[in-house]
């Protein structure tokens, strides 16, 4: 599937960036990982045409955790979400869409549990690291990133996070503050 075809032969253009993103959660939803991908980097760019930072941006963070839901271009994926993070560690003043730096994080988790599940502890507490200057200090905040990444622990045998997690996974935990 390409844009054009996603988009019934309309140029990308034709649209504005929040046009294209709606059309790519559209995708996103129905799990059309590829689809979501073309569309919100296509989101992207015209946001980054209209001017738009804080649309180019939330288009940019979903460009790159779909292209990497759809297991298309792993390497590119790759450099995508590190770019994502790299630039909200590099402005912690960019509070838009910021939640999406722990979506990045727990992608680079996956991708790390994948290539090397030895080395899962290890980038689990480097990734807290940019993750705090992003201004996401309690990373992990969000619930199911939390279970998600506890699994992967447990399936890693990274005991020391699972440390760290399980409290805040107990019923009724009180979370702490973003």
């Amino acid at each position: 599937m390409t844009l054009t075809e996603l988009l019934n032969g309309k140029p990308p253009e034709a649209f504005s960036s929040d046009q294209l993103r709606g059309k790519a959660h559209w995708r996103w939803d129905r799990d059309q990982h590829y689809a979501a991908f073309l569309l919100f980097d296509a989101s992207w760019e015209r946001g980054r045409v209209e001017g738009d930072e804080t649309s180019a941006n939330a288009s940019r963070s979903r460009a790159a955790i779909t292209l990497h839901q759809s297991g298309r271009n792993p390497d590119e994926a790759g450099e995508r979400l590190d770019a994502v993070l790299r630039y909200y560690e590099a402005h912690p003043v960019r509070t838009d869409d910021r939640h999406f730096v722990e979506w990045v994080a727990t992608a680079l988790l996956e991708r790390q549990l994948t290539r090397d599940p030895a080395g899962f502890s290890a980038a689990f507490w480097r990734l807290r690291e940019p993750c705090a200057a992003a201004g996401r200090a309690n990373y992990p905040w969000i619930r199911p990133q939390r279970v998600q990444i506890a699994g992967w622990a447990e399936e890693a045998g990274a005991r020391d996070v699972l440390r760290y997690l399980l409290p805040a996974l107990k019923p009724n935990a009180p979370c702490p503050a973003p």
